[in-house]
């Protein structure tokens, strides 16, 4: 992770705009769930103040986490959401995916892409997110309308996003 946070970073816009740091992070989620083939990221902060420089350099890189594929065709590659232009609290902004590592740009190209779902989708929010929990192995066909099913070792999920 170090080697591919530390190395060449590639920008692909993602032709969105994003009206402020709560919308990022709802693209975010929703492209987490609609990839489960790729690993989460999360960062564990500190405070600023106690903060390393690399601490402080990476929270800058990747400030809502990322997402990562190993063993892709160009190995390691880890990609994350940010703010194109001006300061992420501040919109409009565009939607910038950035790519790490030496698969880093193809991801950056695939969650770009992916983010037009989103769009299409009308821009899911966390708050009309449903999330239901099923024993493993229930037919996909009893839990409704769900939108993404995610199977776990002890659980199967069913994530939908409620109509507005």
């Amino acid at each position: 992770m170090h080697e591919a946070l530390s190395g060449s970073v590639t920008e692909v816009p993602a032709g969105l705009l994003a009206a402020g740091i709560a919308e990022l992070a709802d693209l975010d989620l929703w492209l987490t769930l609609a990839e489960p083939g790729l690993t989460r990221l999360n960062m564990m902060g500190r405070h600023e103040a106690r903060a390393s420089p690399a601490q402080q350099r990476i929270a800058g890189l990747m400030p809502l986490g990322g997402l990562a594929q190993v063993g892709g065709s160009g190995g390691l590659g880890v990609a994350a959401l940010k703010s194109g232009g001006r300061g992420a609290h501040a919109g409009p902004f565009g939607v910038v995916v950035r790519g790490y590592g030496p698969g880093g740009a193809d991801l950056a190209a695939h969650l770009a892409r992916r983010a037009v779902g989103w769009e299409e989708a009308g821009r899911p929010r966390v708050e009309r997110l449903e999330l239901s929990a099923y024993p493993p192995g229930t037919p996909v066909e009893a839990m409704g309308r769900e939108s993404i099913v995610i199977d776990r070792p002890h659980v199967r999920l069913a994530v939908r996003w409620l109509a507005s």
